[in-house]
């Protein structure tokens, strides 16, 4: 498989790309499962957690959670950089059903980012045509304390957003993100971020319960 093959095969389409935040304790699978979606890094690692779910695609940036591909369902496409592919195969990981994405093959590559997992989701999901990118489990709050679930062989990922003590991870991963969010309003799409504990602000947010038929209290 290459990238290619996956240009605007979700055309129109809402496509839902999901991170590993604790928020996800607060979404009903039902929502995760309503639409094609886009996995990242260790989120197939909570499978169990999640009612079994499994997302569409998944990609991952960090060697951490690519060590884990043996271990990943047949039925989840996998997307990793060009730039690990070495590192991984050098492991002896399967790379069957992989596609090996070079973000300079997509449109606009002056605008991707690599800051965070979340943003070659985002693209990915853009590539395949969606019409409306919803994201889920971006959760950067202010504050000493873990707002994502626990990583293999971890208690927590640190995902901190506190510029009073130098911690300010979150300006970054929301500008990338932002940049998109301007991409696809140019297009005519759409990008909303449903997480609901979040510190991200360049996106607009949203309540997935909008996307369900569900009254929204935001």
């Amino acid at each position: 498989m290459k990238l290619q093959d996956f240009r605007d095969k979700h055309i129109g389409e809402n496509l839902l790309c999901i991170g590993t935040g604790a928020s996800l304790n607060d979404i009903p699978v039902e929502f995760l499962r309503s639409m094609p979606s886009i996995g990242i890094n260790y989120l197939t690692y909570y499978s169990d957690l999640l009612d079994g779910f499994l997302p569409t695609y998944w990609v991952a940036l960090d060697t951490g959670p690519m060590m884990m591909l043996d271990q990943m369902p047949p039925e989840v496409t996998r997307f990793i950089p060009l730039r690990q592919q070495r590192r991984v195969q050098a492991a002896k990981r399967n790379l069957d059903d992989t596609v090996i994405f070079d973000i300079s093959a997509m449109p606009r590559p002056d605008r991707a980012g690599y800051s965070t997992t979340m943003a070659p989701a985002v693209q990915l999901a853009l590539y395949m045509g969606a019409q409306t990118v919803l994201i889920v489990g971006f959760d950067c709050t202010r504050g000493h304390r873990s707002d994502a679930l626990p990583e293999p062989g971890k208690t927590g990922a640190q995902h901190f957003y506190d510029p009073d003590n130098g911690r300010q991870y979150m300006p970054s991963w929301d500008k990338s993100i932002g940049i998109f969010s301007d991409w696809a309003t140019d297009m005519g799409r759409s990008i909303y971020n449903l997480s609901p504990f979040t510190m991200s602000t360049m996106v607009p947010r949203g309540d997935y319960r909008e996307w369900i038929g569900l009254e929204s209290e935001l």
